[in-house]
Order: C-alpha cells, then sequence, then structure tokens
C-alpha cells in the first residue's frame, strides 16, 4: 500500500512529541497516528499552491507529504543517514539539513521524534 505520511501540528502540541498521521493514498483516509515509521521507495511531495497559501495567510496547512511504501525494518536511524526537512517559510521542497540540497526521492526514509532520515547515496 502506498501511503502518504505528514507531521499533524495538532496531535504534535498536545503529545510533545513529532506525531505524524498516515494517509493511505488511493482513499485518502488517514489509517494511523504514529511517532516512527519506515517508508520504502519514497517520493517528496510538495504543492505549491498550498505553499503560497501558507505564505499568504501566515497559518500552516497540510500541503507537503512523504510519499512511500510502508516498511517493516524498523530501526533507529538507517545506517550512513542523512537528515532532511521541510520549512514553506525557507525552501519550495525537502532539504538536507547539512547543506540545503533539495531531496526529491529516496530508497528508505525513517520519520521518528528527532526527524526524518534518508540513506545517503
Amino acid at each position: 500500500m502506498i501511503v502518504q505520511v505528514y507531521k499533524n501540528l495538532h496531535k504534535s502540541r498536545a503529545s510533545g512529541k513529532n506525531i505524524y498521521s498516515v494517509r493511505n493514498k488511493k482513499s485518502g483516509l488517514v489509517i494511523d497516528w504514529v511517532e516512527q515509521i519506515e517508508l520504502k521507495n519514497v517520493i517528496f511531495k510538495v504543492n505549491e499552491a498550498g505553499r503560497q497559501r501558507v505564505l499568504r495567510e501566515k497559518k500552516k496547512n497540510v500541503h507537503s507529504f512523504i510519499v512511500g511504501q510502508i516498511s517493516k525494518n524498523l530501526q533507529k536511524k538507517p545506517l550512513n543517514s542523512e537528515q532532511i526537512y521541510y520549512n514553506p517559510y525557507k525552501t519550495k521542497y525537502f532539504i538536507t539539513l547539512s547543506n540545503d540540497k533539495p531531496i526529491f526521492k529516496a530508497k528508505q526514509v525513517l520519520i521518528n521524534n528527532q526527524g526524518v532520515f534518508i540513506e545517503k547515496i
């Protein structure tokens, strides 16, 4: 099953932890809320119209996703990993934390309370 994962700001604020919504890409329905998930064959999507609305209204909305297949090989962090992030006020894309390089896809992604990590190429 292909899923879309995004940070759930309301649940994260309430719990004090990063909570992510997991949505079935085909149906659009949220199927789970998790603190940690691993995905494979990943694409990073940012809806530009949604990003522009954030910039215009100064109010966050769900417009960016990590899309992929759920992997059962849950681990703390991929060995040789690179942290990435997305901030609509700073960038149009998901980027690496170390050098601001845009990232559009990855073989494996670990999403947890510490952030989002991809396997370095």
